[in-house]
Order: structure tokens, then sequence, then C-alpha cells
């Protein structure tokens, strides 16, 4: 079994300000090192000489040859305590320091060989021991006063990467926030271009940012004006459709009630006359404004009124306020119950829940349910049981589209024990207030 560790899907500002983060960090974890090993080995080089002299002198001191040293080297001498091996038990071995080995190395260019160094801190003042190999006899120890202790330098280099770092951080914060707000309103823009609206602004930003709004502004009112042409079409085309039906159906009704197909006429006309008015609802669904506040408890009750559902089967939560359109949210719930009692069976029940921020659109049915609810979402798509009804398949064509202008989610599963249940969401932008009726 493989299991695929996935990285939290991070937004750009996110992404952007990690990238910076370890950058950051790495650098100055890069000039700490350097800086550090720079410290090592001024640190080595200013101590060298000093003890180096000691060294010498208390050498010179166990040999029982010790000529009058130099001036220079009599006051680097006063400035080191030198006390005789051997070292003591607490002592212990500093041979892989850093700045342990900095300095032998830069005794050994004063011609001084260290084969073992320990370390003496029990005291106030430590004591480093070294073990002198001379050119000739036997190693001794020799300790020195004072530690190999890091230095100032090293705390100062620390704090100064310090600040470096904060400063660093402040800055890629500011700098992801600059580089990525260019990207959220494009983000914002490509929301609007989906609800159906023009950009009026452009985008401000980088180069290939601008290019890429100024090409979404263009395809959005390319897209507009091919929307007006096909509105404008197809209520052409259904207003002269409507013009021959009306005077066929006056025609209809100065027959004879007895007339041999006066029925069938009327019914025809009917059935015709249905699916222009689904093409005209359809093709408004598009055109109209979804920006009012609209209050749907209200218009789910008118809805309700207008299906004349049994009162034990409706259900509606109080001060549901939605952005949208009244009418075309009136239209989805007619929409919805209509085509359950269409195509489904008794009992109908009805529901406006609140929770969440959303408001939830319940409508359930008894009959043979949808074999498959994705199809039926499409134009002119009908179900089996359907075929023989008036209407064009355009019903949930319309109402997944009212849902889309509205910011919502549609869903269409089986109902308990059998039917079909409809949901649709839409954000609130009041939270519902309980009022007890």
């Amino acid at each position: 079994m493989k299991f695929k560790m996935k990285l939290l899907p991070l937004p750009m500002f996110g992404r952007i300000f990690i990238a910076l983060i370890a950058l950051t960090v790495s650098a100055a974890a890069m000039i700490g090192a350097t800086f550090g090993d720079y410290q090592e080995r001024v640190t080595a080089m200013t101590l060298a000489p000093m003890w180096a002299a000691a060294i010498k002198s208390a050498q010179e001191r166990q040999t029982g040859n010790q000529p009058e040293p130099p001036r220079h080297e009599l006051e680097l001498n006063m400035r080191v305590s030198v006390f005789a091996g051997p070292p003591p038990p607490q002592a212990y071995s500093i041979a892989s320091d850093r700045r342990t080995v900095a300095l032998v190395d830069a005794l050994a260019e004063s011609g001084i060989s260290i084969t073992d160094t320990r370390l003496d801190d029990t005291s106030e003042l430590p004591v480093t021991w070294l073990q002198v190999k001379p050119p000739q006899g036997e190693a001794r120890w020799i300790g020195l006063a004072g530690g190999v202790q890091p230095s100032l330098f090293r705390a100062r280099v620390w704090r100064m990467l310090g600040l470096l770092i904060l400063f660093l951080l402040i800055a890629a914060w500011f700098t992801s926030r600059w580089v990525v707000r260019p990207m959220a309103r494009l983000s914002q823009q490509v929301d609007a271009i989906g609800r159906g609206e023009v950009p009026t602004e452009p985008v401000r930003g980088a180069r290939e940012i601008e290019r890429l709004g100024t090409a979404l502004t263009t395809m959005a009112r390319q897209r507009a004006v091919f929307d007006e042409q096909r509105r404008v079409m197809l209520m052409g085309v259904s207003h002269d459709l409507r013009s021959p039906l009306t005077r066929i159906r006056v025609a209809a009704d100065l027959l004879d009630a007895q007339a041999p197909l006066r029925d069938l006429i009327v019914r025809n006309v009917e059935h015709a006359d249905a699916i222009i008015e689904s093409f005209l609802s359809y093709v408004r669904t598009d055109a109209e404004r979804v920006d009012d506040r609209v209050d749907l408890s209200g218009v789910a009750g008118s809805a309700v009124r207008l299906a004349d559902l049994p009162t034990q089967h409706i259900r509606i939560a109080p001060n549901a306020w939605v952005r949208g359109n009244a009418t075309m949210l009136q239209r989805l719930i007619i929409n919805l119950l209509d085509n359950a009692a269409r195509h489904g069976a008794q009992p109908i029940s009805f529901a406006l829940e609140c929770n969440a921020g959303q408001a939830t659109l319940i409508v359930e049915d008894h009959g043979p349910g949808i074999a498959d609810p994705k199809r039926m979402l499409q134009p002119f798509e009908r179900g089996d049981a359907s075929r023989s009804q008036a209407g064009a398949g355009l019903g949930l064509a319309i109402v997944s589209r009212i849902v889309e202008r509205h910011a919502g989610t549609l869903e269409i599963g089986a109902a308990e024990p059998g039917g079909t249940r409809v949901t649709v969401r839409i954000p609130l932008i009041e939270l519902p207030r309980l009022i007890a009726k």
C-alpha cells in the first residue's frame, strides 16, 4: 500500500513567503558559517603570538637556559599567566573544538608543536593545558590562563544576523503582498466574469499580469456581445413563433367544441407555447441582475402558495436574506416544485433551512427517481417518463443556471425511502434570527 504525502494547498502568497523565508534563513546560515570560520582564524592569529612567546619562555625556564627576552616578548608574557603541568584530573579534552584546532594550527606556524589540549574551567579563571612537543625530548604540559572562549565578536555577528533575518522577513512579507496583490485582483475579475459581469478597471501589476487581465476583459466583452446577440435572436424567434401560435389558438377557440381535432390542436398549441416560455426563461437567466437584497423566506412562501402544497409538508425558516434576484429565485423554486409534481409522486415536501451561513432549499418527492442527475442538468435533456409530457427539457437546466448565477450549489440525489431529493445552497448575507411563531 502506497501513501503519498500531499502538501497543503497554500495560496500564492504563502508559497512566495515561505520561499523567501527559506532563502533568507539559508543565506543567514551561510553568512554565519563564513563569519564564524573567519572569527576563529582571527582569534587564533591574535592569541597565537602571546601564547607562543609564553610557551617558549616556559620551555627555556624548564631547561634552565633562559636568556633575557626582548622587550616586546616581555610585554606579551605579562599578559599570559603560565602554569606547570600536569593538568588536574578535572581537565577535559578540547582537541576537537574548532577554536582549539585553529589555535593549534597558528602555533604550529610559529614552530610550536601541540600534541594534546585540555581545559580546566572549574575555577573562576579557566586554564588551557597544552601538551608541547619540543624538537628534542619528551612532550610536557604547560597551562595558560584563559580558555579558548568565543569572543564578543561572534556574539555580535549572531545579533547582527538575527536583526538581518528579522528585517528580511518583514521585507519578504511586504514583497509577497506586492507580488500577489495583482493576482488577487485578477482572481476577483475572473469571478466577476464567471457571474457574467464585464470588468471595468484594468489590473495593474507586472506586464504579464496586465496582458492577462486585458485578455480576460476582452474575452468578457466578446462573451457579453455574444450572449446579447443570442438573447435577442432567441427572443425574436420566440416572438415570431408565438404570433402564428396565437392565431392558431384563436382559430381553434372559434371552432365548435365538438369539432374533430379541436382539443388536439389546443393541446399542441399549449405544448409549443410552454416550450417557447422555457426558451425565454433560459435566456433571461443570463440577462437579469443578481445584486439585490432578497428575502428568500418571503420568495419561498409565495412560490409554495402558487404550488398549492399541503402545509404539513412545508418548513420555511424566517429572515433568510441572500444577494440575488427575487424573480429568478421564485422561478427556481417553482421549477423545482413543478418538476417534482410532473415527474415525481406525492407527497412532495419543501424546506428552507438556514445554517453555517447558507440558505438551504430542499425539495423531495416519492417518484421513481432520476437515473442520471448530471445529464438531466443539461439543456433539452428529458427523462424517459417525461417524454410524453409538455416541455423542452429546460426545467432543471434553468434551475442549474440560476443557482450558478447566485454563487450557490445544486445537488440531486435519492430521497428516503424512495424518490428524488434536490438540495440548493445559496450564501446568506445576514444570519437568520430565530423568531418563534
